[in-house]
């Protein structure tokens, strides 16, 4: 919402366009640098550490690289619609578990947005989450006695649930994409 002055006291509200939903294609180009600190870190924390250290540091550090990968993702995303706070959960949940079956997007533009935002954030999730876990995994070959498979559980339970909401996401994504033309206006198929 944008608020602009006219003349006198009152002000008036109009409807600002959210940033066009980028695709899945550029989300991952620019989450190419996000993905090579995510899938780098780990073995180098794990040569860079010494023998003896003790677990504290091990969680420190992945925690600390974890932080840094997600902090990353945020600077590199690019610009995305914001979620309509006026749409319900299960509104927008329904239309990201629809459109697998229909390819449909909702034809309500808060609840089209802001699945369009939770697509977006569920596969910048997975993207982040998959380069960590197989970071983590290299780290664990470049030192075998390093204790980084005991840090490796939620991540990889987190990719796996990210993983079962992929599907869903990128059908939404491409649909949408699908319906709207180059420039964000209609496709004249519809």
């Amino acid at each position: 919402m944008g608020v602009r002055r006219s003349g006198g006291a009152e002000l008036h509200v109009e409807q600002v366009d959210s940033p066009a939903v980028t695709t899945a294609g550029q989300m991952a180009v620019r989450s190419i640098p996000v993905v090579l600190f995510a899938v780098a870190g780990p073995p180098l924390v794990a040569v860079v550490l010494p023998d003896k250290t003790g677990d504290g540091w091990w969680l420190l550090a992945i925690f600390a690289l974890f932080a840094l990968t997600w902090l990353l993702q945020y600077l590199v995303q690019s610009p995305q619609p914001r979620p309509d706070k006026r749409v319900s959960l299960e509104r927008w949940k329904w239309a990201l578990s629809s459109v697998t079956k229909n390819r449909q997007v909702p034809a309500d533009p808060g609840v089209r947005t802001t699945a369009a935002a939770v697509a977006c954030t569920e596969v910048q999730a997975f993207v982040v989450l998959i380069s960590f876990v197989l970071g983590v995994v290299l780290g664990i070959l470049v030192q075998p006695d390093a204790p980084c498979s005991s840090f490796l559980g939620a991540p990889t339970g987190l990719t796996l649930v990210s993983a079962f909401r992929l599907r869903r996401s990128l059908t939404y994504l491409r649909v949408l994409h699908a319906r709207t033309g180059i420039d964000g206006q209609r496709s004249q198929r519809q």
